[in-house]
């Protein structure tokens, strides 16, 4: 257990600081953001018509309406199909009375999520007798499989760019290779 939570502490500080380096030196992240023409005006048509924070779809095929009745709810949903075949489509977590900008709460829950990654991670490749690289190996390609299941689906689904998918892919590759380097030293160190 000692081993593990040493894995926990060190590999999942060791994503967390490659995810900072990642965002704010590499231009990588940046590059799958665009600008809108006119944002303020953007920002007021949000604020006017997002009622509550949440996600939103445009055209919204989606949202329940329980007043509504079933041919009501198909006669939306085929008209949505048409909106989307003429645009524009959105796909959206909006908070329309804005968020507060300190980031220490969610980079000390940024952290503990990596922490828990790694701990659940560093338990399955305990179960595999390896050596260091074999051991890297493993966390590695765990974290190339979270990324291909988190960050592929919204491009197949959502349409979200290719490029937003493969950065993320491999910024969870090369985290979790570094950390999977840490894990791997005290996992081939322990007594198997």
């Amino acid at each position: 257990m000692k081993t593990l939570l040493r894995c926990a502490i060190l590999g999942g500080l060791i994503v967390f600081l490659w995810g900072t380096f990642s965002w704010t030196v590499l231009p990588w992240h940046q590059n799958s953001f665009k600008q809108f023409k006119n944002e303020e005006k953007v920002a007021n048509a949000i604020r006017e018509n997002a009622v509550e924070e949440g996600l939103y779809l445009l055209p919204s095929m989606f949202a329940y309406d329980k007043h509504e009745s079933k041919g009501e709810s198909k006669q939306r949903a085929a008209e949505g199909k048409d909106k989307m075949m003429r645009g524009p489509v959105m796909f959206a977590s909006i908070k329309p009375f804005g968020i507060d900008p300190n980031l220490a709460r969610p980079m000390f829950v940024g952290v503990l999520l990596n922490m828990v990654g790694a701990f659940l991670i560093s338990w399955i490749v305990s179960k595999i007798k390896s050596d260091f690289w074999g051991y890297t190996g493993y966390v590695t390609l765990i974290g190339v499989i979270v990324g291909i299941l988190s960050f592929f689906p919204e491009w197949n689904w959502w349409n979200f760019p290719l490029s937003y998918a493969m950065v993320g892919l491999m910024d969870l590759l090369i985290g979790w290779f570094l950390a999977g380097m840490f894990i791997a030293r005290f996992l081939s160190k322990r007594a198997i």
